[in-house]
């Protein structure tokens, strides 16, 4: 923190009318501190602003020039200081800043090519996932035209089986009718 330096100030009320003589001037040295304050009694009476023209009408605002420096050259050498300080420090947190910056980006980094490399795992699995449904899906194709020839080989058999019943049948009535009898001749019909 800086200390208590004394500042040579001028603080000016500037007049309405635009006239710099008739400015209102305040004039001193002083030590300003940190969160130090003064009132308008020890600067201008506040119920005068108006009657001694201060008070800008069309613009309802009054307007003030300060200027202020260090009292001696080795006061401001000590501001000068002081500022440097400050901007040496705000350096140096800048610089830690970037560091930690730096060192979250790096795991930020690291962290994306791990997620790039399980996102190429993830897409070489779903290209072997699909090789793999794509391959199910043609054995189920061949499975459904094996499943399609096996049921007509079913009706043909059932088919057979029925004709050859229908067969057998057949030749135990002729069996019956004709009473076999090894005198008669037999005679044998072609379907």
């Amino acid at each position: 923190m800086l200390q208590p330096i004394d500042y040579t100030y001028i603080v000016e009320l500037v007049h309405s009318s635009g006239d710099v003589s008739l400015n209102y001037t305040m004039k001193g040295t002083g030590q300003f501190k940190s969160g130090w304050q003064n009132g308008w009694k020890s600067f201008y009476p506040i119920e005068h602003l108006n009657s001694g023209g201060f008070l800008w009408p069309d613009e309802d605002k009054i307007k003030f020039i300060f200027k202020f420096q260090p009292a001696t050259i080795f006061e401001q050498n000590k501001v000068l200081e002081w500022h440097l300080n400050q901007m040496e420090h705000k350096a140096r947190n800048a610089e830690d800043a970037i560091a930690r910056l730096q060192e979250e980006k790096k795991k930020i980094e690291q962290t994306v090519t791990e997620q790039r490399r399980q996102i190429e795992k993830i897409e070489k699995r779903e290209i072997q996932l699909k090789e793999t449904l794509g391959s199910q899906q043609k054995d189920r194709e061949l499975i459904a035209d094996q499943r399609s020839e096996l049921k007509a080989l079913k009706r043909d058999n059932e088919s057979l089986k029925k004709k050859l019943n229908d067969f057998v049948a057949a030749q135990k009535r002729r069996n019956k009718m004709m009473d076999y009898n090894p005198s008669e001749k037999v005679v044998f019909l072609k379907f």
